[in-house]
């Protein structure tokens, strides 16, 4: 995100100071990611949004698999610019999955699920 100096108090203090507030709203504006969530706050607060392409900023999200292995998200997931598609295997889980997979071998051994 690049944020001009005078919209930089709203960009970066209003999505904590809204989140309260909008919590309950959330499902009914249908945000269902962070960066939907982020995009509504920034909206509201009056400051100017620009959607760009994944190659203007050639970024993307990379994890690092069991260790020693590094992927990117899945593209369902985070956008990614077309240079990272033949360099970098996917992730085979997204986060949620694997923290998901992880709580659930916790509870197991601990004999809360089975």
């Amino acid at each position: 995100m690049l944020i001009p100096r005078q919209y930089a108090r709203d960009a970066l203090s209003g999505p904590l100071l809204d989140f309260r507030q909008m919590q309950d709203q959330m499902p009914k504006l249908g945000l269902r990611s962070p960066e939907m969530y982020l995009k509504e706050s920034l909206v509201r607060r009056g400051v100017p949004v620009k959607q760009q392409g994944p190659d203007f900023m050639p970024i993307t999200d990379g994890r690092c698999e069991s260790g020693n292995f590094f992927c990117v998200v899945r593209s369902e997931k985070d956008c990614r610019p077309t240079h990272t598609t033949e360099r970098w295997p996917s992730c085979k889980f997204t986060y949620l999955q694997s923290h998901i997979k992880q709580e659930r071998k916790r509870m197991t051994a601990l004999g809360v699920v089975q």
